[in-house]
């Protein structure tokens, strides 16, 4: 162009030269008006601004047709002009069934590009009960060498009197019995390839382990609770405890009230000791925080009740299975493991009130095995988690209240 503007510069009567140049000068206008418009977000909004060849005659927007797409933008976003907006509208519906694919983080379409990210180390534990209930009671080592725990128990004792002169001193002979605490063993295994041995990070075997004890946990908090082998049976199966009915149909926590009451006050009666732990389902201590009374009051507040006069319970904390608060000056444990199946519409929970001095767990460390040699024939590893307890809940059965009935079916909230 600047050789042209140069030459009708020296010869500026020559109406070639003057052609050529306006051309020129309009050809570089409506480039620099495209360009302008093209890297003009607002001024396209979006559009597809390609035209095709002259062989698409039925296209709008063709090369040497009679509309211009940066005209048309053009005069919608300025004038607002309604023909325009339709070829541009038409336009949108022949890039539409002409289309082609762009890169994009679409497999297939350059997705493959983009590496995922395994963060190891965050992985997702298998969610399980621990064991709340077992960890109330008292605990002792398993001894060696046995598969029985045997205590004497007295079951009938002698006699006091008030001794006269002369008169015989009150004699009755003392009776004897023993309680047994039969051994169980608790186990479980995993088979794993070498292969997902050798290449995971972590190692998979701390991840087998770690659910392999948690699962352990979890079947030993449950068979001290609803166990019923003969001398290893679980609290909620044991004979000759006290019972409260607790039967309402439409229940209340200040209609369970006194059931608790009543059910520490038996123990007390019975073993003349003071028990030391109620235990219940998540769902029941959620059902009495629920509680309020008359003026929308929650009955169950946090820590000591601060000015609370109407509290029957503190919360000390929120945990799924753990101490959580207190209630009639006893702490209050939750244990998903309480079954929530009882009764005649078997969907109540129980609770219970127990002296946990007086219930006895013997517990030994579990074992942690590895075997390749079983399994070397196919390449895997087998690892197993086992051990044993013995338990003796019913030392003292009366040392134990059940409180049970229709008034602790599943709760609305």
């Amino acid at each position: 162009m600047e050789s042209t503007f140069a030459a009708l510069e020296a010869n500026p009567n020559d109406s070639e030269l003057q052609r050529k140049f306006d051309h020129a000068n309009r050809a570089v206008s409506v480039a620099n008006a495209r360009i302008a418009l093209a890297e003009t977000s607002t001024a396209t909004d979006g559009f597809d601004v390609r035209v095709r060849n002259e062989g698409d005659s039925q296209l709008t927007y063709r090369q040497n047709g009679s509309h211009s797409i940066f005209r048309d933008l053009a005069r919608v976003k300025i004038d607002n002009d309604p023909t325009a907006g339709e070829r541009l509208q038409r336009h949108r519906e022949e890039m539409g069934s002409q289309s082609r694919a762009h890169p994009s983080q679409t497999a297939g379409e350059g997705g493959e590009f983009i590496p995922p990210v395994w963060l190891q180390d965050r992985w997702i534990k298998l969610p399980r009960p621990s064991r709340a209930f077992a960890d109330t009671l008292t605990n002792f080592p398993l001894p060696d060498g046995t598969n029985q725990v045997n205590l004497p128990k007295v079951s009938g004792g002698a006699t006091v009197e008030v001794q006269t002169d002369g008169n015989s001193v009150s004699s009755t002979d003392m009776t004897t019995t023993s309680v047994t605490a039969q051994v169980q063993t608790v186990a479980g295994q995993q088979d794993v390839s070498i292969q997902l041995l050798d290449m995971s990070a972590p190692g998979f075997d701390q991840v087998v382990f770690d659910d392999l004890t948690r699962a352990y946990d979890a079947k030993l908090d449950t068979k001290l609770i609803t166990g019923t082998v003969t001398n290893a049976k679980g609290i909620r199966e044991l004979s000759g405890v006290n019972e409260v009915s607790f039967t309402q149909a439409t229940p209340t926590v200040p209609l369970l009230y006194p059931k608790v009451a009543n059910g520490i006050q038996l123990i007390q009666t019975e073993v003349f000791e003071p028990p030391s732990v109620i235990a219940m389902h998540p769902r029941r201590w959620a059902w009495a925080l629920a509680a309020l009374d008359s003026q929308n009051r929650p009955l169950i507040v946090p820590g000591d009740g601060g000015m609370a006069f109407n509290q029957i319970a503190v919360v000390s904390s929120v945990a799924p299975q753990a101490v959580v608060g207190r209630l009639q000056g006893m702490p209050v444990v939750v244990d998903p493991n309480i079954p929530t199946n009882e009764g005649a519409s078997t969907n109540a929970d129980p609770v219970f009130i127990y002296r946990a001095e007086n219930l006895f767990l013997w517990e030994g460390a579990p074992k942690l095995r590895t075997f390749g040699e079983v399994l070397s024939n196919t390449l895997q590893v087998r690892f197993q988690v086992y051990s044993y307890y013995a338990v003796m809940l019913g030392r003292l059965p009366k040392a134990i209240t059940k409180i049970q009935g229709t008034g602790l079916v599943a709760p609305a909230f």
